[in-house]
């Protein structure tokens, strides 16, 4: 957030519902209606910590399928020139190398990428 309110840029929040690798039998068994409302949750409360900021530009939107895929479409379609992504890990080998979805998109992408950890709680 600190890039755009410096340089006055377009905040752009996107989540991806990964269901592009799901066959058929899984995507049953998945309630859409839930992966829905936890993605509307995460984009509410990204949303409001972007308003917190006082940025002025900011659009979000949900896409569902194959995350690489879709942020890569997304990035096109709104003529992205620099992307800040959050990344997590799975194990604590991940910590110390970029999860499958972000190391994708920093090799591949043809802008610059940078990815971002949130800070381990205390707790």
């Amino acid at each position: 957030m600190t890039v755009a309110k410096a340089t006055g840029a377009t905040l752009h929040i996107l989540h991806i519902v990964e269901t592009g690798n799901l066959g058929p039998d899984t995507q049953l068994v998945l309630n859409e209606g839930e992966l829905t409302e936890r993605a509307n949750e995460i984009m509410t409360d990204a949303v409001e910590t972007a308003e917190a900021e006082s940025l002025d530009a900011i659009e979000s939107d949900i896409e569902y399928g194959v995350p690489s895929q879709e942020i890569r479409s997304y990035m096109e379609e709104h003529a992205i020139d620099h992307a800040i992504l959050g990344t997590h890990g799975e194990t604590d080998f991940s910590r110390y190398v970029m999860g499958g979805v972000s190391a994708k998109i920093v090799r591949t992408f043809p802008i610059p990428v940078m990815w971002v950890r949130e800070p381990e709680s205390n707790e």
